[in-house]
């Protein structure tokens, strides 16, 4: 390095010289010269002896006085050494490290006081508790929520609720969702806890987030929810039910002692009492939140139960008027609820109808059962609307999801927990014709 020549040639040169000063004092005593020959030559000894002692000494000024800059937080010192040679490159060596370091210790500064107004302007409470369960209130969050607390251990939260305090002893990656009583008032917080470590002492830091606004609105949006799918599907069902009676009241005022047209009267009011029956158990088992519809599996015949469907299809306004192309085995046996899986076949029907007859001059729809491997048995209902796009596939079964203006998207999110019930699985793909095609197995 230039510094570690420059060092040693400054020495060697400033060595030498006293090497050669040396003996001048004893010369000038001996050889009898004057006093002022002894003096200067005494002198000139000393200066050298000085010049070697500041030569080596120079280098532990500069370093001690860095170290007592960083010590002190002092990052204006500069450390200008002198022309001497080799000297100027540690100057400048010292100069760039001081200011570096000035630079790091500012933006370290910058670093700690915007994290430190990150977690004092948080809008979620923070605490932390020590091992003596002392409590020091973190941020602004928390002095509001706690602005009638007296004291500082978790005893002294017991004004908020015993449920509260057991809380506050919470574990680390711990979560609860308790009551916070404030003025006789309860209100849901979520409470999780964290282990940190901090100068050596093991804290919990414990985040408090109100969310009785959250769950409130939650659940009147499930109540809604509810009270759009039951409106949905007795709509749906009410519809042709209707439709069926005022058929059947119109033919046996008209039959008067016809017996064919008195059959058919009697096969309508018999096809809309089993709907009507099964439409009954359908918002009974909807009365309670925390179930889903009670399945009645039964084996029958597929031969049997899809006409039903069909005679219903019929009556129905938007499915009635596109013809449903039918494809099954005539021995076909299916292990499930009839009613809700007629259910099912009627709203996935009605989607396929209302796609198809908006998309083109020809509609066309149909509904394919086959026996499955595993003696399941697998339902598809098809159409040549416009298809699904592939990233929405899933996202049609979701509970008020729907891509139609005048969509409620309750009708597959029903078809999906009716599936699931039975153990199977739903999803959507593209069908032969060219639309959607839905299709479950159970």
């Amino acid at each position: 390095m230039a510094f570690e020549r420059g060092f040693d040639l400054g020495l060697a040169w400033r060595l030498a010289l006293v090497l050669v000063l040396a003996p001048l004092p004893l010369v000038a005593f001996l050889a009898g010269g004057g006093a002022a020959t002894r003096i200067v030559a005494v002198l000139a000894l000393v200066a050298a002896i000085a010049g070697l002692w500041v030569h080596l000494q120079r280098t532990n000024i500069a370093v001690a006085r860095f170290i007592e800059s960083i010590r002190f937080d002092d990052f204006s010192q500069r450390f200008t050494l002198g022309s001497g040679v080799g000297f100027e490159a540690l100057g400048k060596a010292l100069d760039s490290a001081i200011v570096e370091l000035g630079a790091r210790r500012s933006a370290a500064g910058e670093e700690v006081r915007f994290l430190s107004a990150v977690v004092d302007d948080s809008p979620v409470a923070l605490l932390t508790i020590d091992n003596h369960e002392r409590v020091t209130l973190l941020n602004k969050a928390a002095r509001r929520q706690f602005i009638d607390l007296t004291g500082i251990r978790i005893a002294d939260f017991a004004i908020y609720g015993p449920e509260f305090v057991a809380a506050l002893g919470l574990p680390p990656a711990g979560r609860r969702l308790t009551p916070l009583i404030r003025n006789g008032v309860a209100q849901r917080v979520m409470i999780e806890a964290a282990r940190i470590d901090r100068l050596g002492s093991n804290l919990r830091i414990v985040s408090i987030l109100p969310v009785q606004n959250v769950l409130g609105a939650a659940e009147v949006a499930a109540q809604s929810g509810l009270i759009r799918v039951l409106t949905h599907e007795i709509m749906n069902s009410l519809t042709p039910v209707t439709s069926l009676i005022r058929s059947a009241a119109s033919i046996m005022a008209a039959a008067q002692d016809n017996p064919v047209m008195l059959g058919e009267a009697r096969e309508a009011v018999e096809v809309a009492a089993r709907r009507a029956e099964g439409m009954h158990r359908f918002v009974e088992s909807y009365r309670s939140f925390s179930r889903l519809p009670e399945l009645r599996r039964q084996s029958f015949s597929a031969a049997l139960w899809v006409p039903e469907i069909l005679r219903i299809a019929e009556a129905d306004p938007i499915i009635g008027t596109i013809p449903i192309d039918v494809k099954m085995p005539s021995d076909l046996r299916l292990d499930a609820d009839p009613d809700l899986l007629a259910q099912v076949c009627l709203n996935l029907l009605r989607n396929a109808a209302a796609a198809a007859r908006d998309h083109g001059e020809t509609p066309a729809i149909g509904l394919q059962l086959q026996p499955t491997e595993s003696g399941g048995a697998h339902i598809e209902v098809y159409d040549n609307g416009p298809g699904i796009e592939e990233d929405r596939r899933e996202d049609i079964f979701l509970p008020f999801y729907t891509t139609r203006p005048n969509g409620n998207g309750v009708g597959l999110s029903f078809a999906r927990q009716v599936i699931v019930a039975h153990g199977g699985s739903i999803h959507a793909a593209q069908s032969r014709l060219g639309g959607a095609s839905i299709i479950a197995l159970i």
